[in-house]
């Protein structure tokens, strides 16, 4: 086999890991996620996905296998209220950026909690509106983010609400 066929090969669904659904609490709301992570092994780095506006963690699942087949235990999970079909709790009306980003945390938080997990080794990745909560939260953790990955962040998000126009809707930004 070359080098390719194994690099290949290593991001298949023949990579042995462990998957299940796992569910946390961000004050009484209840977040749903997935948890993929390797079959050996007993404390793995932590990476937490993150995804966009609208969207839910079914768009970040490749994310999260792609990073378990490189030895994390990675969470991908639903904002609350931040998704068409999603699998948290909560209202469309009620989510922030900053509740968004208090979500993050209650799944670092759980993340940490789990006894396969290394709670010193955390990796964030986000996409789009994942990606600015990704970097915010970050930011206000410091080191204890170890990285961090942005898929097209959407950075822009302030400048455009203080605009009143985001995504070709236009309203009030007061």
């Amino acid at each position: 086999m070359d080098d390719d066929s194994e690099t290949k090969k290593s991001y298949t669904n023949d990579y042995d890991m462990k998957h299940r659904e796992f569910t946390c609490k961000r004050g009484q709301l209840t977040l749903r996620g997935s948890l993929f992570h390797p079959s050996e092994g007993e404390r793995f780095p932590i990476a937490v996905v993150s995804h966009e506006f609208m969207a839910n963690r079914l768009f970040t699942i490749r994310y999260a296998k792609l990073l378990a087949s490189l030895g994390y235990a990675a969470f991908c999970y639903d904002f609350s209220g931040g998704c068409i079909v999603g699998g948290s709790q909560g209202k469309t009306t009620d989510m922030t950026v900053f509740t968004k980003m208090e979500d993050l945390k209650a799944v670092i938080a759980y993340a940490k909690a789990q006894p396969y997990t290394d709670p010193d080794r955390l990796l964030l990745m986000g996409c789009s509106q994942g990606g600015l909560v990704t970097a915010l939260t970050a930011a206000e953790l410091g080191e204890q983010a170890e990285a961090i990955i942005l898929f097209y962040p959407a950075l822009s998000i302030p400048d455009d609400a203080r605009k009143g126009s985001m995504i070709r809707a236009k309203f009030d930004p007061k």
